[in-house]
């Protein structure tokens, strides 16, 4: 059984993520394989393409510069994705064969699952839902700017919509992750 966990930034789809793995089940994290395709050479080329040579600083992709371009604008982020996504999709497919053969559930944390048309990779979506002003300040105590923050909001599909399309909807609104129990319960009724 694959789990897709997703939700919008600043969600808890992480803090949902590591209680899974707690429980001994594998999580494939989407987000590592996309830092892992900026180390391609054949993406890293495709990207300077894109969006200039001066996203490279000492020969490796700055995420920082290839953010503020990417998530300015729909467009954009359309490009990252193209020139990404083949490489994560593949990687993830090749994740899910090696840990089926070993595990019964196996836990997928990607934030943009819907977005994509990747729940046909998934026997069950969890959205992890936390009210917009509450992602918001998470992300900022990160560090990311209230022009980040807002820019990458307002490219993702609204929590709403991901929370009408899941099969169970984990509320994280609450200061730290409090569903623990409401998870173990349904992972132990997989397992029967």
């Amino acid at each position: 059984m694959v789990i897709g966990v997703t939700g919008g930034i600043g969600s808890g789809k992480s803090a949902v993520c590591g209680f899974l793995s707690d429980m001994g089940i594998p999580v494939i994290d989407a987000d590592k394989l996309g830092h892992e395709a900026l180390r391609d050479k054949k993406i890293i080329g495709d990207l300077i393409n894109r969006f200039g040579c001066d996203i490279i600083d000492k020969g490796a992709v700055n995420k920082s510069a290839l953010a503020e371009r990417a998530f300015s604008s729909a467009e954009a982020r359309a490009a990252l994705d193209d020139i990404t996504h083949p490489y994560i999709i593949k990687k993830i497919r090749e994740k899910i064969v090696l840990y089926s053969a070993k595990y019964d559930i196996i836990a997928l944390e990607l934030p943009l699952l819907y977005e994509c048309g990747l729940g046909y990779l998934c026997d069950e979506v969890w959205v992890v839902y936390a009210p917009e002003d509450v992602r918001q300040a998470r992300l900022l105590k990160r560090g990311m700017s209230p022009e980040d923050v807002r820019n990458r909001m307002r490219l993702q599909m609204s929590l709403e919509e991901k929370a009408r399309l899941a099969d169970f909807v984990i509320d994280n609104s609450a200061e730290g992750f409090s569903s623990g129990e409401e998870i173990a319960g349904r992972i132990d009724f997989y397992k029967r």
